[in-house]
């Protein structure tokens, strides 16, 4: 699902490639079951992009990605839990927005810029499997699908908190208050746009940006 651009916020570094390289080699079989898991959630990818979540059957996402309904059923308990993991991917984007930053020398406010400006890049790269992922999940509102949203509010808030220590946020307001209001607006530009379709979703996003980091008083380096 991620952009190139979000992507590469994500993954670039080589503290991140130095993780990679210490990490044990997986046996075969679980080489196999990755491999697998992938190739279904890449289906599915596919097909919620061109024909939407709620046409989209198992039959046809097992077909796409060749594998029976048992092997799907081993994976994913429901189509629904294949959209929970999608929306679980995406909270692992956010969070590792957050993780570069703190590996770097951002500042909060550039921080708080590329989560709004990436997210903009993701809608136009993904428009219509993330349209339609946003809006099944907000229709459902499942216990994997709050247990993500409340793992990014805590990260960001921890987020606001160091800044807070660092002196580039706002110190008049508590962390967990500044980030229920950043997320709020962030949340909400998501929302409208699965109401409407030609809602402006990355052009607001990159609009909303300046006014989040205004919100924080997070003071821009230039």
């Amino acid at each position: 699902m991620p952009a190139p651009y979000v992507e590469q916020m994500v993954t670039s570094g080589s503290d991140v490639d130095a993780d990679r390289m210490e990490a044990p080699p997986l046996g075969r079989r679980e080489r196999k079951k990755l491999e697998v898991r992938q190739r279904i959630v890449e289906a599915a990818e596919t097909l919620f992009g061109t024909q939407g979540v709620a046409a989209t059957t198992v039959d046809q996402i097992g077909e796409l990605a060749d594998v029976s309904q048992t092997t799907f059923f081993n994976h994913f308990s429901t189509k629904a839990g294949l959209v929970d993991a999608l929306v679980d991917d995406l909270v692992v984007l956010f969070d590792g927005i957050l993780e570069r930053s703190r590996d770097s020398d951002a500042t909060v406010a550039q921080t708080v810029h590329v989560l709004f400006h990436a997210s903009a890049e993701l809608t136009e790269v993904q428009h219509r499997l993330l349209r339609d992922v946003i809006a099944e999940t907000a229709r459902t509102s499942s216990p994997s699908a709050r247990a993500s949203l409340a793992q990014m509010r805590r990260g960001f808030t921890d987020h606001l908190a160091a800044g807070q220590r660092a002196g580039q946020v706002r110190s008049d307001r508590e962390a967990h208050l500044l980030a229920d209001g950043v997320l709020g607006l962030y949340i909400a530009v998501f929302l409208f746009w699965t109401t409407e379709a030609d809602y402006p979703v990355a052009e607001r996003l990159r609009e909303s940006a300046g006014m989040a980091v205004d919100l924080l008083g997070a003071p821009v380096r230039t």
